[in-house]
């Protein structure tokens, strides 16, 4: 009988003690509705990246690009090559020099989409579609930041079968954030089996207008932690409300 108070005494603590910590949504950004910028290769394995998840090939092959993103899961990508869109569930690729053309349906898994999360940026938007928690404390770059534990609904388990929101398996993402700056500082991809699938470090941040930041590097690494690829983004602007139809996948 002891022994069952003890534990709950313990558990009770442990509760009061999670209470003051830290959430996503106070780090989240709603400042930052849409975005465009000019986005240069620095580096890049394609063998290594195209490990990670093919869309990454294509997009450093076509190595010097415009990207626009519109909240929510709209995105499109511009080079005298061809073109990359996604508009929510629907994908469009053309690029002839390639011998590319495809349009196809990529399903309803969040992690397939592309989102202002790609370049470190958590909108109230994607919270709707996540699950999230406090970890702990990271110190990075001279200073202590909270780590959240993440899961996207609607992705695959282990198994391959549609993951439950209530759902006990291992997170997709731990991602460490800025919670002054509301940008994420690193992004890791974790698999099924919780092991790191791929890190993606946002650095070299800019305040492209008082008070929002945005990374103006990332950098990926693979599972051995060995970078795979960087990319350097320019011309930031932000809050320009796109026209719809230029994330037309017809």
């Amino acid at each position: 009988m002891e022994l069952l108070n003890i534990v709950a005494i313990i558990g009770l603590l442990h509760s009061l003690a999670l209470s003051g910590a830290p959430t996503l949504e106070a780090c989240a950004n709603d400042a930052i509705k849409d975005l465009e910028a000019r986005v240069r290769v620095d580096q890049a394995d394609l063998t290594e990246l195209e490990a990670i998840n093919k869309d990454f090939g294509i997009v450093y092959r076509l190595r010097d690009v415009t990207i626009r993103y519109k909240d929510p899961d709209k995105f499109r990508l511009d080079n005298r090559l061809g073109v990359f869109i996604v508009n929510g569930a629907r994908r469009f690729i053309h690029v002839p020099q390639l011998g590319l053309k495809k349009r196809d349906d990529i399903g309803q898994e969040l992690s397939r989409r592309h989102s202002l999360l790609d370049l470190g940026i958590v909108t109230t938007t994607i919270l709707q579609g996540i699950e999230s928690r406090y970890l702990r404390d990271e110190t990075i770059r001279g200073g202590s930041y909270p780590v959240f534990e993440v899961v996207l609904r609607g992705d695959p388990d282990r198994d391959g079968a549609s993951r439950k929101p209530d759902s006990a398996v291992s997170p997709t993402y731990q991602l460490t954030i800025d919670p002054q700056r509301k940008y994420v500082l690193r992004r890791r991809w974790l698999n099924g089996d919780g092991k790191t699938r791929a890190t993606f470090d946002y650095l070299e941040p800019m305040e492209v207008q008082p008070g929002i930041w945005l990374p103006t590097r990332i950098e990926v690494r693979n599972q051995a932690n060995q970078l795979a690829g960087a990319t350097v983004y320019r011309d930031l602007k932000i809050n320009q409300s796109p026209s719809d139809a230029i994330f037309a996948t017809d």
